[in-house]
């Protein structure tokens, strides 16, 4: 907890700085799924990775963003084992590169939902007390993701809980040669 308070804070306070890369979102996403392949078995769980065969490019910090990912991975099976299915999905929406991370477990409700990303808050009923966490974890990666000007939310569909990470696709300057931020 002491860690994360910490982590917290120096986002919270200008304190980290972002350490801006090209990153492929769809091969970042796959990597981080195998790599939590033993939480998904230990829970008795699956995912299931949907990517488009077009790579959709961010400028953005690899290391944080893939706290931001796990994060919500390890969320998505902690909350949904009932569900057997974490769906982590990346999707491009005009300009907004979209990753989805959703579980088939209890849904939140909606007075929750506006709430998740407050620093300490959580989810009261099976979402707590046996799961455990410090309610620092959403509130770090929105701090991640305002720090990329990306956008984190979190919705109910009819049969699932969806965390949503929107930043902006990196393309070509033709006149520079470079990678550039759409905007």
């Amino acid at each position: 907890m002491i860690d994360d308070l910490f982590e917290f804070t120096r986002m919270s306070y200008g304190g980290m700085k972002a350490k801006p890369e090209l990153i492929d979102l769809g091969e970042l996403l796959g990597q981080l799924a195998e790599e939590s392949v033993p939480l998904f078995r230990e829970a008795g769980m699956e995912y299931r990775l949907s990517v488009p065969r077009e790579k959709i490019i961010v400028l953005a910090d690899g290391d944080l963003m893939a706290r931001v990912l796990e994060n919500l991975i390890s969320n998505g099976i902690r909350y949904g084992k009932t569900g057997k299915y974490v769906d982590l999905e990346l999707v491009k929406d005009g300009a907004w590169a979209v990753v989805r991370v959703a579980n088939y477990g209890e849904p939140i409700s909606q007075g929750d939902l506006s709430h998740l990303f407050e620093r300490f808050y959580r989810v009261e009923k099976s979402r707590s007390g046996e799961t455990g966490g410090t309610g620092l974890g959403l509130a770090i990666a929105k701090s991640i993701i305002d720090l990329h000007q990306g956008r984190i939310s979190a919705y109910n569909d009819p049969d699932r809980t969806v965390f949503e990470v929107r930043l902006q696709i990196s393309k070509v300057d033709t006149h520079a040669g470079r990678y550039t931020s759409r905007g």
